[in-house]
C-alpha cells in the first residue's frame, strides 16, 4: 500500500514545499512568481514551463491559490517503492489538483505513462485530481501571452468601493466591455484597474481569446 509522507523542507514562503528550490543553477533558469489571489505569497518555479503554468492558473478564475512542491507521496511501480513530489498543487474553488508539469515527448513515453497512472491512484485515495500539462497547456496561445500581459497589472492599485461597484455591475449584466463598464462607472474605472481585478480573482476576463482594444469582462463564473 503507498505511503503518503510529510516531510516538509525548510523553503520560505507559505507553500510549505517539500524540498529548497534551487535559487542558482548554472544550466537552467529559476525564480518566483509573486501570486496576488486569495493569499499575497511567492510561487517558485525551477523551469519556463512551470513557471508559465502558474502564469496561466493566476488568470484562471478556477484556481485560487498555487503551492509549488506541496508534499510526497510514495508509491510502487515495477515492484519499487518510489517517492514523488507533484510540481504544483493547484486549489481550487471545488476541487484540489496536482499539476505535473512535462514537455511532451517526456510525458509521453511509456514508462512515464504507466507511472502516471499509478501516481494518479495514488492521489486520488487523498480525492486530489492528478494532470500533466504538456505544450498544449502550458505553452498554448494566445493563452500564455494575454496572462503574462495582464499579470503586468498584480500591483495597480485600486479602490475596494471601485471594485465592489464593478462586481456589482458584472453581476447584473454577466458580461460587458470595457467601454460599457466606464460609461456606467465613469472615468475612475481603467483598463489597469479591470486587469488588477483579474489578478485578484475578483471578475474575470477569457484569455483563451485575443484582447481586442476593448476588452470585455465576465463576473467569476458560478461553477468555476
Amino acid at each position: 500500500m503507498a505511503k503518503r509522507t510529510t516531510k516538509r523542507g525548510k523553503g520560505k514562503g507559505s507553500s510549505g514545499r517539500v524540498r529548497n528550490v534551487i535559487r542558482c543553477a548554472p544550466h537552467r533558469v529559476v525564480g518566483q512568481v509573486a501570486w496576488v489571489k486569495s493569499i499575497l505569497a511567492s510561487v517558485y518555479w525551477e523551469s519556463r514551463p512551470e513557471r508559465n503554468s502558474i502564469r496561466i492558473a493566476h488568470v484562471d478564475p478556477r484556481v485560487l491559490t498555487v503551492q509549488d512542491q506541496p508534499f510526497t507521496v510514495r508509491y510502487r511501480f515495477i515492484g519499487k517503492l518510489h517517492d514523488y513530489t507533484p510540481d504544483l498543487r493547484f486549489n481550487c474553488r471545488s476541487s484540489r489538483s496536482i499539476v505535473e508539469v512535462k514537455p511532451f515527448k517526456d510525458a509521453s513515453s511509456t514508462e512515464n505513462q504507466d507511472r502516471f497512472c499509478e501516481i494518479a491512484r495514488v492521489l486520488a485515495r487523498e480525492e486530489f485530481d492528478f494532470n500533466v500539462w504538456t505544450e498544449t497547456e502550458y505553452a498554448k496561445q494566445p493563452r500564455l501571452n494575454n496572462a503574462t500581459y495582464v499579470l503586468r497589472y498584480r500591483n495597480y492599485p485600486f479602490e475596494f468601493s471601485t471594485a465592489d461597484a464593478i462586481q456589482d455591475l458584472l453581476d447584473a449584466e454577466k458580461d460587458l466591455a470595457f467601454t460599457a463598464i466606464q460609461k456606467h462607472l465613469g472615468p475612475c474605472v481603467n483598463k489597469e484597474t479591470l486587469f488588477a481585478l483579474v489578478c485578484r480573482g475578483l471578475v474575470h476576463i477569457d484569455c483563451d481569446l485575443p484582447f481586442s482594444p476593448d476588452p470585455v469582462f465576465h463576473r467569476i463564473p458560478s461553477d468555476a
